[in-house]
């Protein structure tokens, strides 16, 4: 039996609805994929231990100011204001230069490994994602390192969370609409160019801005306004 927290959250998002359902039809990514490795992950999961974690994020979140910050952001300091940050995959190594520790890291295990190595010590949580094609890399990671959540792009099976988001900058942003926060600044959303990337394809581009569509609409489903472009502002209504 899962608990309340949880029962909630998976709710929500089946209530929302899949946005990955216009992703698959735009760029083929089989699902049958997706469902294999949230199936095989979910076999190997406490879900107390992920209950005890979504409490304790939930707590942190709920109706407090969060930032998150994404690879295109650059600046020597976390912006003022900002003592809860969600950091997406690799905008976490500005962290380490800082010496500042976040609430958690989204990731999909796409970092180098030794970036990975350091997701404990740079965030108190994981907010891992998996993929069809990164069963392996979930495997292998160290789960004992870090606690972690589970998300997936489909919906999700016992205490995986899903369907969540599907580039690493919207799961970010969808992570504290979910827990009610009061506020949310988005750093780093460059729809232009990548910003953090030093080599980026059209599919890259496709992505990200899929990834864009797709924090407006969590926000129009979850009641949230987006006010401002740079950082993305996202109130609670």
């Amino acid at each position: 039996m899962l608990c309340k927290t949880l029962e909630r959250l998976k709710r929500i998002l089946k209530d929302v609805g899949n946005p990955y359902d216009i992703v698959e039809y735009f760029l083929d990514y089989p699902r049958h994929r997706e469902s294999l490795a949230s199936m095989e992950i979910s076999r190997r999961v406490s879900c107390d231990k992920i209950c005890k974690e979504l409490d304790s994020i939930k707590g942190r979140i709920e109706n407090s100011k969060v930032c998150v910050l994404l690879p295109g952001f650059s600046e020597l300091k976390v912006p003022d204001g900002c003592s809860n940050v969600i950091v997406a995959e690799t905008a976490s190594s500005f962290l380490l230069d800082m010496g500042f520790k976040a609430l958690a890291v989204v990731t999909d295990l796409d970092a180098d490994i030794g970036l990975l190595s350091l997701y404990p010590y740079i965030a108190d949580y994981l907010i891992i994602h998996i993929h069809g094609d990164n069963l392996d890399k979930v495997l292998q990671f160290d789960r004992k390192a870090g606690r972690s959540i589970y998300t997936s792009q489909i919906e999700g099976i016992d205490c995986i969370l899903g369907p969540f988001g599907f580039t690493d900058g919207d799961r970010a942003a969808l992570l504290p609409m979910l827990f009610g926060a009061k506020e949310i600044d988005v750093h780093g959303f460059y729809l232009l160019s990548p910003k953090g990337k030093r080599y980026y394809t059209m599919e890259k581009m496709i992505k990200i801005r899929l990834g864009y569509l797709i924090v407006h609409y969590y926000a129009s489903r979850l009641g949230y306004k987006i006010i401002d472009k740079d950082p993305m502002s996202l109130v609670k209504m």
